[in-house]
């Protein structure tokens, strides 16, 4: 309740909208095509996106629409803040609970369903 909270208040304020986001705290490393690493890449202001995201209803829709009009784009476009920096904008990030997790794969599904049945 407390992210929604605080994404309604910034968000709803902000012209290009926000996403709930986590900072990352894992070691990133970039690698080559190779599987060699290239680098460690450094934490500092890089997030992990997580949701829910909130944009302008008209903002967004013409966002993904002018995304879909180049398919080389579309790969591109993993979350609607993706849309919405396309064209320029720059959503805020605002903290969010790291347990807050998508649901993209089968591990996690596990994982919620683990986070969902948890004693409270």
């Amino acid at each position: 309740h407390d992210d929604i909270g605080r994404l309604l208040e910034r968000g709803l304020s902000h012209a290009d909208g926000a996403i709930l986001a986590a900072p990352v705290s894992d070691t990133i490393k970039r690698g080559d095509d190779g599987h060699g690493i290239v680098e460690s890449v450094s934490r500092r202001n890089l997030w992990r996106a997580l949701t829910p995201q909130l944009f302008r209803f008209d903002d967004l829709r013409s966002a993904l629409r002018e995304a879909l009009t180049e398919p080389a784009c579309v790969a591109g476009i993993t979350d609607e803040a993706a849309a919405i920096e396309r064209r320029g904008g720059r959503p805020l990030l605002i903290a969010g609970a790291a347990d807050n997790i998508k649901v993209t794969t089968l591990i996690d599904l596990a994982l919620a369903e683990l986070i969902l049945t948890r004693p409270q």
